[in-house]
């Protein structure tokens, strides 16, 4: 029997989507790394565009690596991509080269657990950029439509992080998926201004026809085109399925064309079909021999059979899959409740006994066995296949998958027979496992649900180390959920559980809890005492793992008091007992605290090393991406502080793109912010701080009041006093109660700040009512932040250095508010923002005290101040702030000596940052790549652009080029 051929051995059409895509390889041969979405609905020919992209890119010396996301009916294999791309990795180099590609990945890369590196972000980022530096590589993402929420984590760090590498990102995806996958349609809008985006159409009636043409060899008639193109509609799979089904008898519906052409195959290739379709994706040879209940010679004469027919491919030397993931869904369809059943039940138990014939890598391997199991109907085998698998999954750091099939298992406990058998724990510490995992995979309130159903089933009384530890869970994931009050009561009721006699490592476990608590509630002197406690029971007991984690907390608490000296030492203690016993989150814990312990001893460059120390550590030492991030947001802030904003802004940039949420991530915003501000980019500054504020979950004013101070700032520098009061004041009531000096004295001084500019408005319109307002406002903060010193430090340590310096400014603002100018005043801040070496509170401070000199009269004593602030906040690029200083000196008439000036100023009022974008669109570079060279996003590149033509009043770029040229901008 001849079987005529049903895919074109040509590729059709597409031609503009192939030639974006290989501009992008372009791009990345010049040194841009670039990442493509190719969407569109099942069987318009992604697959076969990305084929003909990637056969392409091979023949010109690329490396392909390829990956797909696999669906399993009720989930997916976590980082299935990866795994794929890794193994293809591992066949394709030399095992010198693929030592020096992974570089320190080797180290924490399993090689039956490829995926275990999956969870190591930055592992990947820099295995990747090694890659690429052997040759331009092409790194393909299919079928993201089914991508575990690991995998899409992935890409998304990928997308925002690389930059210069000679990288090509690719992924695919079903459009007409996107209604029944929110995450899928999430992560589409999340990236639309950072990818390059190829939909694709339906093919025209002369693509159709040159379609048909290449397959069947001959001009097909006019008839046959305009019915396939009405029944198809343009959809290529359709076509050539259309076509295979034989002409004129077309079947109704898709679904019984595909089978129409299953029917036409012999019984015994239908029953390796069936099997195919339950195998999933890809079927091994000996797991069809073993399901589909045939002798080995009938499996090779039916597997000939419905590959002739085009049914399924060979995929490797062992394995097969179906032509199209359309035809594999119909036949699944089309199977009988019963039939499925039986298969599934036939997979499972041949993966049982050779659970090599599944996917490669051990939790993808668990993760099969649990879906056939479940498919199959059989709920003890499934209830402990899921077991493992949520372990296994939780391995890899995969917690989303973790999480549902430990869920899975608990929604089933009560109809499995010996389910503490199979799961080798009971229903509580599953449900405890469970609620951990939750908490890992960002999911808070599940995971306090979960710890709080574990609660309810313990009896303090019978077993009260278990109900201890499980409180002391619950008031973690309560705090990191925002819920400050609840935390601290759950810890409070995990100590009162758990008898001080015996003393054991659980109860120090539990006070060294409550203790964290309350220290990170600002109740330092509270959390001291728990502290100490809990130390002497752990070193009573020899629990040295929790001996480090309660010097952890007390170091910062010593720290927060003033104690410096003391709380390095024992922090340095809690970061040599945390590698020595390999504790990964203390190790983070440790790294984050001494940095800040340091930072407010006044060493804010030695803090800013360690932590970035920390971080470049961070791959070999095991830290989590959150750390990493928080690392990363830590370095960023205190650059940006000692006057390194460039830098600062590309760590922020990278802690982003890092993608863990809460905490880091905003602070990490804010630091942009904070930047974009002192730049005069007040646009960029917004919408930063929205991103900050809407990835916090904790209303502590150690987090908020920074992004309120630079609200407020923002506020003012438009020109608007009433709404910075507004704010100002706002956040300063958000961290009543709750005040960290260290993180909370700057809003107090942009408090004063506000306070004395609406003093001058009132004053300038004879508002006494208002001069008062301001002046009782200003004297209420200024007392609070004198309070707060004093109260935090008890009297047993020195203030920060730091909050000293914006105490001075707060003292010197407030002859401002009282119209009672004083250049020795600002002479304290100036000292000690000179010691600090934080030039712009210099910069600010020096200005001022040159606007009191010259508002009494002394001219030449504003003169040195003024220069020295102009150098300072021209360095900085600090644009706002050295306008101010220009301005002032044009009205006091002060030379400033300022060769500078006429390169910096202009009538188009083009900040520091904006230029640098103009110079790059005179460079004819995109927006993308503009985000690429300055470490900003498309999206924000594209904001610049829009100011940059606004401004000069250009129509498009070209013409603000022009424009730009001919008034010496350029």
């Amino acid at each position: 029997m001849v079987v005529r051929r049903i895919s074109s051995p040509v590729f059709v059409g597409r031609s503009r989507e192939l030639e974006l895509l290989d501009g992008a390889l372009t791009s990345a041969r010049e040194g841009t790394a670039t990442a493509v979405v190719v969407s569109g609905e099942a069987g318009i020919g992604k697959t076969r565009l990305v084929q003909e992209f990637t056969s392409r890119a091979r023949a010109s010396g690329a490396r392909v690596l390829v990956g797909t996301c696999i669906e399993l009916g009720d989930g997916e294999l976590p980082h299935a991509p990866l795994t794929a791309i890794l193994r293809q990795l591992g066949h394709e180099l030399e095992p010198d080269r693929l030592a020096v590609v992974l570089g320190q990945a080797n180290r924490v890369l399993d090689p039956e657990a490829p995926e275990a590196l999956a969870g190591r972000l930055e592992l990947v980022l820099e295995m990747i950029g090694r890659l690429g530096e052997l040759t331009p590589a092409v790194i393909v993402f299919e079928d993201l439509h089914w991508a575990d929420r690991s995998t899409r984590d992935l890409l998304t760090f990928l997308i925002r992080s690389l930059r210069r590498e000679p990288i090509v990102l690719v992924a695919t995806y079903r459009s007409d998926e996107l209604r029944r996958h929110p995450s899928l349609r999430a992560f589409v809008t999340a990236h639309a201004g950072e990818v390059e985006r190829i939909e694709l159409e339906r093919f025209t009636q002369h693509e159709v026809t040159q379609l048909v043409a290449a397959i069947r060899g001959t001009t097909p008639r006019p008839g046959l085109i305009t019915e396939l193109l009405t029944r198809s509609e343009g959809n290529a799979f359709l076509v050539e399925e259309l076509l295979a089904a034989g002409g004129t008898d077309m079947p109704d519906t898709l679904r019984e064309m595909l089978i129409a052409r299953v029917d036409r195959v012999s019984s015994k290739a239908r029953s390796v079909v069936s099997a195919a379709a339950c195998a999933g994706p890809v079927a091994h040879h000996r797991l069809l021999a073993a399901t589909a209940g045939l002798t080995e010679p009938e499996l090779g004469d039916a597997l000939r059979e419905v590959i002739t027919h085009h049914l399924l491919v060979c995929r490797g030397s062992e394995a097969y899959a179906f032509r199209h993931e359309l035809l594999r869904e119909a036949v699944y369809a089309d199977l009988l409740p019963g039939e499925r059943a039986h298969l599934h039940a036939a997979i499972a138990r041949a993966l049982t006994d050779a659970p090599d014939l599944a996917n490669d890598s051990t939790a993808s391997r668990t993760a099969e066995l649990a879906h056939h199991w479940k498919a199959a109907h059989h709920v003890d085998e499934a209830f402990a296949a899921s077991v493992a698998a949520g372990r296994a999954a939780a391995r890899i750091a995969a917690f989303p998958e973790a999480q549902r099939h430990f869920e899975y298992a608990l929604d089933v406990w009560d109809r499995v027979k010996g389910p503490v058998v199979h799961a080798g724990m009971d229903w509580v510490d599953l449900t405890r496992r469970a609620a951990e995992v939750a908490n890992l995979a960002a999911d808070r309130e599940r995971a306090i649900a979960l710890a709080r159903a574990a609660a309810d089933q313990l009896d303090g009384i019978r077993d009260p180390v278990r109900a201890a530890l499980v409180q002391e869970r619950l008031g973690r994931y309560l705090w990191l959920a925002g819920r400050e009050d609840e935390a601290v009561a759950a810890c409070h009721e995990a100590v009162a559980t758990l008898p001080a006699d015996p003393p054991t490592p659980e109860r120090a476990r539990v006070v060294a809890a409550e203790g964290q608590l309350l220290m990170l509630s600002g109740r330092a002197h509270e959390a001291v005492a728990r502290c100490e406690e809990a130390l002497a029971v752990a070193r009573t007991v020899g629990a040295r793992a929790e001996q480090g984690h309660v010097l952890n907390t007390l170091g910062v608490c010593r720290s927060d008091l003033g104690q410096h000296e003391a709380g390095e030492t024992c922090l340095r203690e809690a970061l040599a007992i945390a590698l020595e016993l390999k504790l990964f989150d203390d190790i983070g814990r440790a790294y984050v605290n001494l940095g800040d312990c340091i930072d407010q001893a006044g060493r804010i460059e030695e803090a800013s090393r360690l932590a970035l120390d920390g971080f470049e550590a961070s791959g070999s030492l095991g830290l989590g991406a959150g750390y990493r991030s928080m690392l990363l947001s830590e370095t960023a802030s205190r650059l940006f502080r000692i006057g390194r904003w460039d830098e600062a802004e590309r760590l922020a940039d990278r802690a982003v793109a890092l993608q863990v949420g809460g905490l880091a991530e905003g602070s990490a915003h804010a630091t942009v912010a904070q930047i974009a501000a002192g730049r005069g980019d007040l646009v960029v500054a917004r919408a930063e701080l929205t991103r900050a504020r809407a990835t916090f979950r904790t209303g502590s004013g150690m987090w908020t009041a920074p992004i309120d101070a630079t609200a407020a700032e923002l506020e003012l520098a438009a020109g608007h006093a009433s709404a910075a009061r507004d704010v100002a004041v706002q956040g300063l009531a958000r961290t009543e109660g709750q005040e960290y000096p260290f993180f909370t004295a700057r809003l107090h001084w942009v408090t004063l700040r506000v306070e004395a500019e609406l003093a001058q408005q009132a004053r300038a319109r004879c508002d006494t009512s208002g001069d008062c307002e301001a002046r009782s406002g200003a004297l209420s903060v200024l007392q609070r932040i004198t309070d707060q010193v004093v109260a935090t430090t008890g009297g047993s340590g020195d203030p920060a250095p730091e909050v000293v310096l914006y105490a001075a400014l707060c003292v010197a603002e407030l002859t401002r508010v009282t119209n009672e100018p004083d250049p020795t005043v600002w002479g304290a801040p100036i000292k000690r923002a000179d010691a600090l070496t934080i030039p712009a509170l210099g910069a600010y401070a020096r200005w001022r005290q040159a606007e009191a000199a010259l508002i009494l009269g002394q001219r030449p004593a504003a003169a040195r101040p003024l220069r020295e602030a102009l150098t300072a906040a021209t360095r900085l690029g600090a644009r706002p702030l050295a306008e101010e200083i220009r301005g002032l000196a044009r009205r006091g008439r002060v030379e400033l000596d300022d060769p500078g000036e006429m390169a910096t100023e202009d009538s188009h009022h083009l900040t520091e940052r904006e230029r640098e974008v103009l110079r790059l669109v005179a460079a004819g570079r995109t927006n993308r790549e503009i985000g690429a060279e300055l470490y900003m996003s498309p999206k924000t590149a594209s904001v610049h652009v829009s100011h940059i033509l606004r401004k000069l009043d250009a129509r498009g770029r070209v013409e603000a080029i022009v424009i730009a040229r001919r008034h010496g901008l350029l």
